[in-house]
């Protein structure tokens, strides 16, 4: 008899094991099917963002300053490869990649545009220019002492390159410290 009953207790167990599988199984199936439907939702609404935010080929035209203060148009440049370098004197990354820039300057000066755009907002300019000066770079340094230029970008971490073609259509945003080569393969596309 004893036997009978452990024979149950089991048997009922074991069933009880069973149903406990079979509802956790299609609870954790529709679970998924509803995050699967959910991730596909969000996805939709990240390409519909994502196309939202494509920037216009044709470059954005903003003004920054020279060191003595004078008004420079982006636009100005228009009719040759333009390559924009947006800075900052406490952004490490930008001071790895100044040496590849003035590098690549002193070669293609003749062909390319350069504007090294220091966010003067972010940055004090003599500070800029005493560090211009002690790195003995010769590219061109732009101030941008109204954020004219970032907010035509939407720049909000640095650096960033922009290369501009010479029909004024932008070819590429590079975020981030860019290679001596990628550099220059950029620029060798814009030509």
């Amino acid at each position: 008899m004893k036997e009978k009953i452990k024979y149950f207790i089991y048997a009922g167990i074991f069933i009880v094991a069973i149903i406990g599988l079979s509802v956790g199984y299609n609870f954790l199936n529709k679970k998924m099917e509803e995050d699967e439907s959910a991730k596909q939702n969000l996805t939709n609404q990240q390409n519909v963002v994502t196309q939202q935010k494509v920037p216009s080929r044709t470059a954005t035209d903003f003004t920054v300053y020279t060191e003595n203060g004078e008004e420079v148009l982006l636009s100005s440049f228009k009719g040759k490869p333009i390559v924009v370098n947006f800075w900052t004197t406490w952004c490490g990354y930008c001071k790895l990649e100044m040496p590849y820039f003035n590098t690549i300057y002193q070669k293609e000066k003749e062909n390319v545009e350069f504007l090294m755009i220091n966010e003067t907002v972010q940055d004090e300019k003599q500070e800029a220019i005493n560090y211009i000066k002690q790195e003995k770079y010769e590219f061109p340094v732009y101030y941008d002492t109204k954020a004219n230029a970032a907010n035509a970008y939407k720049v909000t971490g640095y650096p960033v390159t922009i290369f501009i073609n010479k029909d004024f259509e932008i070819h590429k945003i590079y975020q981030g410290a860019i290679s001596k080569d990628r550099l220059q393969s950029y620029i060798d596309q814009i030509k």
